[in-house]
């Protein structure tokens, strides 16, 4: 593991550097985690995180990070479970969801574990591969996406469970590659 800065805020290799917020203080960077795995196969996407007021939390991260480091909330939704907004921080999009329901997915999660990382949601060129290696690996399961928000999801992703390993679940999704044509 790599010695921790320490003023950087860490979530294992997810770091948020000092000169994102509003306070500057000089120190080298390092890209917001490893955005392809050393083959190309994974490319991470999003972090999805579970909170109990998104008002509060966008209000938080407009206090803390210097707006060239951030953009506006967009991907607002509202489902019968949940509503959330997605965030661009530093180069790592991040998703934060407040459960609507006590008895919602997400308020037994926010419960049980508190506010924090709920997913991280990967595209694979292969999803397959992926998929093959993680079932191979003993106590891991891998099954469907959770539907967190109470809508009908069109095409759920697949979901390996590995909350015990690293204390969030890993979604998996096609990569899409962008064509000129």
């Amino acid at each position: 593991m790599r010695p921790q800065s320490t003023t950087a805020t860490a979530v294992g290799d997810l770091e948020f550097m000092e000169s994102n917020f509003r306070r500057f203080a000089e120190q080298t960077v390092r890209p917001p985690a490893a955005e392809k795995t050393g083959d190309g196969n994974l490319k991470l996407l999003r972090l999805r995180l579970v909170v109990n007021d998104l008002e509060a939390v966008h209000e938080n991260l407009v206090r803390l990070i210097a707006p060239a480091s951030r953009s506006n909330p967009y991907a607002i939704r509202r489902g019968k479970l949940a509503k959330a907004f997605r965030i661009g921080l530093g180069g790592l999009e991040l998703e934060y969801c407040q459960p609507l329901s006590s008895s919602a997915h997400l308020a037994e999660l926010l419960s049980g574990f508190g506010p924090g990382v709920l997913t991280a949601e990967f595209a694979a060129r292969d999803p397959e591969i992926v998929i093959d290696r993680a079932r191979a690996r003993a106590g891991v399961q891998v099954g469907t996406e959770i539907d967190v928000f109470g809508d009908a999801v069109a095409e759920p992703r697949c979901e390996i469970a590995s909350r015990d390993l690293v204390g969030f679940e890993v979604l998996l999704e096609p990569l899409e590659t962008p064509t000129l044509a």
